[in-house]
């Protein structure tokens, strides 16, 4: 798997949603909810102004049939999902990209707080090192806790 290869280590994972009425792909979505937890996200909303801030950017590398899915989407789709299977997908991922990292890759960009925390998808760890910060992303995807 190539370090950048999140794509390559989702692809296959059961959507299990049902087809009908389906407007976003799942690894747009989770690469959404990826990319915008890296940048420190922490709630659902804001996914979605991550999301919408970065459209364009994204727009380079996903689909986005229907633009960036709404925070009840993110919800929907993340209880659906098989934390185990996506947990093992994400690990496999983090484990690709750790020879990479330097000290500073994880943990330093913040998002702006427009919201109040809504829907918290687990309290912020506080800063580690870099050795350990790949296991700070793990611990703060939406399907980790």
């Amino acid at each position: 798997m190539s370090p950048s290869g999140i794509a390559e280590a989702f692809a296959g994972l059961e959507d299990p949603r049902r087809e009908h009425g389906q407007l976003h792909q799942l690894l747009d979505i989770i690469i959404i909810a990826i990319c915008a937890v890296i940048s420190g996200a922490e709630t659902r909303v804001d996914i979605v102004d991550f999301g919408e801030d970065k459209q364009e950017w994204l727009k380079r590398f996903l689909e986005l049939p229907n633009g960036i899915p709404s925070h009840d989407t993110f919800a929907r789709v993340f209880q659906l999902l098989d934390p185990q299977q996506v947990q093992q997908r994400c690990q496999d991922w983090i484990r690709s990209i750790k020879p990479v990292l330097t000290e500073g890759d994880i943990g330093d960009c913040h998002l702006p707080r427009r919201h109040q925390p809504q829907g918290h998808f687990q309290h912020e760890a506080p800063p580690r090192s870099g050795h350990h910060r790949a296991s700070a992303l793990q611990e703060r995807l939406p399907w980790s806790g």
